[in-house]
């Protein structure tokens, strides 16, 4: 599985929690980027996309302040085993895909296995 496109739009996001680009800046790059996530194959990045959407949906209607904000996404990129660690069938159970980590890497993340 080919985890490229969560990596990218998690190292967006850390440089925005990192202040190191301003929400304006990482809206404008997020929103295109994004627009179609949910048809890229990748159900980590599109879940990733998703959450983010939300939480910019409660902080332009007023829910939540730029630092409630922050605060939040930084929970959403925290999350670090992706993949789909196991699948059941009657009585055997077999690994879909490997699980993998993003390890945060000073300013950037990388992808390690689990």
């Amino acid at each position: 599985m080919d985890y490229a496109l969560e990596l990218e739009i998690r190292n967006h996001l850390a440089d925005y929690l990192e202040a190191n680009t301003s929400i304006t800046d990482f809206r404008d790059w997020f929103l295109p980027f994004t627009w179609d996530v949910e048809n890229s194959g990748s159900s980590g990045a599109a879940a990733l996309a998703f959450e983010i959407e939300l939480r910019f949906a409660e902080f332009t209607n007023g829910h939540r302040t730029e630092q409630e904000l922050r605060d939040t996404l930084k929970k959403s990129v925290q999350r670090t085993m992706v993949g789909t660690p196991a699948i059941v069938t009657g009585t055997s159970a077999r690994t879909e895909s490997p699980g993998i980590q993003f390890a945060w890497a000073g300013t950037r993340f990388s992808v390690v296995p689990a």
